[in-house]
């Protein structure tokens, strides 16, 4: 899978993020939960859901940064962006829906895109001589932004919702201090820090995941699935994300006429943390081929981009051959390390994500940016489906529950 169109986790999966009001309403205030399936059981575990949550945390960060590399950048596609960030946005809320109804979504949506404004007004600050300034712009009324989450969150239920404030805190410093890291032409710096910025918001989201288990414990199915292979879900989500994401902002910066090298080597050490989820299950064993499969679908991927400058349709072709041999090779190996995996079903989300990798990268090269967009969520969206046919052939073999 091409870490670049494979990988764009900017979409992924939707999530619960974080909804607050002076007042929580009680489960009773609405159905309580997700719709029941046919037998009366619940349709959500509580590993799914902190699945979720994260996925969508995650493509906030990411979407945050897509937007500063462009705005900072003055390109033309910064508008684009900007609205995936604030769909992104719409996407988390109405993960809330289902447990607090309407209202509460509206409320979590609106504090979420005021944090995507303020954001926008940071980037608008520091595109110019004030990216020398030891504080940071517009940074004050961020943390007033975060306070107001919180105080949301409280508003639901404090005994669920506790210890948002520092780890929220610490996403948003992370975040502002990436988008400084890259208006001063600091990459490596900025990569780190999106890096931290990640983590931190993988514990707000485990904090929101934690809490409505707690609200919502009928609503919520008892766990179906071993932890180790939850875990290993999570490993595989988080790497096949930052392969995405890296291998993108990559390749906006290269067609850009922006080469940054770090870009690269990041979304190349994803490929060993995709290999490293396996062998926390399978042994060290399996690591090699899977690295390697990686590396070469990552190869392919770049010698695509440099193909459809070249606008050499033969070399595009020749690319595209050699990139879905080396998929293949890829879900051979993946099925080789995991005696449950049906290899057709992993095969067919590997194939889709290419062909959505194709379109981005083509796009991008045009000019074309609702469709490079629209081609990222493709890629992010297949990927997450990846990691689920995965995930579940892991779940079949690893079946002792807590």
């Amino acid at each position: 899978m091409v870490h670049a169109r494979m990988l764009i986790v900017v979409a992924l999966a939707t999530g619960l993020p974080i909804c607050a009001c002076s007042s929580g309403p009680s489960s009773s205030a609405f159905d309580g939960g997700p719709p029941p399936v046919a037998d009366g059981g619940a349709t959500l575990t509580q590993a799914t859901l902190r699945a979720n949550v994260r996925s969508a945390a995650a493509a906030d960060v990411q979407w945050s940064q897509l937007y500063a590399m462009s705005a900072l950048a003055g390109g033309a596609d910064a508008s684009v962006a900007y609205d995936e960030l604030t769909q992104a946005d719409e996407a988390m809320a109405s993960q809330l829906a289902p447990f607090y109804g309407a209202d509460q979504q509206a409320a979590l949506a609106s504090l979420l895109h005021t944090r995507a404004k303020l954001l926008s007004g940071i980037v608008a600050k520091l595109d110019g001589a004030s990216v020398a300034l030891a504080s940071t712009p517009g940074s004050t009324n961020l943390d007033g932004n975060a306070k107001a989450i919180v105080q949301f969150f409280a508003g639901l239920a404090p005994y669920a919702f506790g210890g948002m404030q520092q780890p929220l805190d610490a996403l948003n410093s992370a975040t502002v201090d990436a988008i400084t890291a890259r208006a001063q032409g600091d990459e490596t710096r900025a990569i780190a820090d999106i890096d931290a910025a990640k983590q931190n918001a993988f514990t707000v989201a485990d904090l929101i995941a934690a809490g409505l288990g707690k609200l919502f414990p009928n609503e919520i199915a008892a766990p179906t699935t071993a932890p180790a292979a939850d875990d290993f879900g999570l490993a595989l989500r988080s790497a096949l994300d930052d392969h995405a994401f890296y291998f993108r902002a990559w390749m906006v910066d290269h067609v850009a006429h922006r080469d940054v090298q770090p870009e690269l080597d990041r979304a190349v050490k994803s490929a060993d943390d995709f290999a490293a989820a396996f062998a926390a299950l399978y042994g060290a064993s399996t690591t090699g081929q899977l690295a390697a499969s990686f590396h070469d679908d990552t190869t392919d991927a770049v010698a695509f981009v440099l193909a459809a400058e070249s606008g050499d349709d033969s070399t595009m072709n020749q690319v595209s051959t050699q990139w879905s041999a080396d998929a293949a090779a890829l879900t051979r190996a993946v099925a080789q390390a995991v005696p449950t995996l049906d290899p057709s079903s992993a095969r067919a989300q590997i194939g889709a994500t290419i062909d959505a990798e194709r379109a981005m990268v083509t796009a991008r090269v045009s000019s074309n940016w609702t469709i490079d967009a629209a081609s990222y969520d493709r890629v992010t969206g297949n990927l997450t489906a990846f990691a689920g046919v995965v995930t579940g052939a892991v779940s079949r073999q690893f079946t002792s529950v807590p």
